[in-house]
């Protein structure tokens, strides 16, 4: 009879378990040594976050870029995105936080979004005003430098926004309730526009 995966995975669960408690028991006057018994004990710190390293040792992963790359390449959102779902979080809380409308939260958070979706918001022409602004600050402007139309970054937002909340409203609700104080991507979003603001002043 053909075993089904979810049984061997649960037998190979178990089996490790099994281990956790043996060493437990082996362990149990010594203090520096796993302190729990039973299977309750056991699931807690199968599924611990500190115990990953070295669960991940154990099946031949040592480094934390090989544990990304598969995260990466198995991710259950892969074909979402998860520049996507930052993107449409980050209009949901400044539509949100401003009480205004999408177009007007994504010219808010406009250099932030852009670096999201791998643009650079100093690459952008942000329409005729501001051009006859930029010819009076500098007098060698040229909109040839402007590769990007705003309006039509803002379409691509949308595009993507709608793509997210309309074909994965689940996925997306939960990512973003998991992923509400997680600041990487802030600080990600913040030390590259410092970056791109250093390159074109050096210009």
């Amino acid at each position: 009879m053909r075993r089904d995966k979810k049984d061997s995975s649960f037998l190979k669960l178990t089996k490790e378990i099994e281990q956790l408690n043996k060493a437990a028991i082996k362990n149990r006057k010594n203090k520096d040594g796993p302190q729990f018994l039973g299977i309750g004990g056991a699931l807690r710190s199968y599924s611990s976050w500190d115990n990953i390293k070295e669960y991940a040792e154990t099946q031949g992963i040592y480094t934390a870029l090989d544990l990304r790359k598969i995260i990466h390449d198995n991710s259950p959102i892969k074909k979402i995105g998860d520049h996507n779902l930052t993107l449409a979080m980050m209009i949901d809380e400044e539509m949100d936080r401003t009480k205004t409308s999408f177009y007007t939260a994504c010219l808010n958070k406009f250099p932030e979004l852009c670096v999201v979706m791998s643009i650079d918001p100093n690459k952008v022409h942000m329409g005729a005003n501001w051009e006859a602004v930029q010819k009076q600050k500098n007098k060698k402007f040229k909109r040839a430098n402007y590769k990007y139309k705003y309006v039509k970054v803002i379409e691509n937002m949308r595009s993507k926004y709608k793509r997210v909340t309309d074909n994965s409203p689940e996925e997306y609700k939960s990512w973003c309730i998991l992923n509400k104080k997680n600041n990487n991507y802030r600080d990600f979003i913040s030390a590259t526009l410092t970056f791109l603001k250093k390159i074109n002043k050096e210009k």
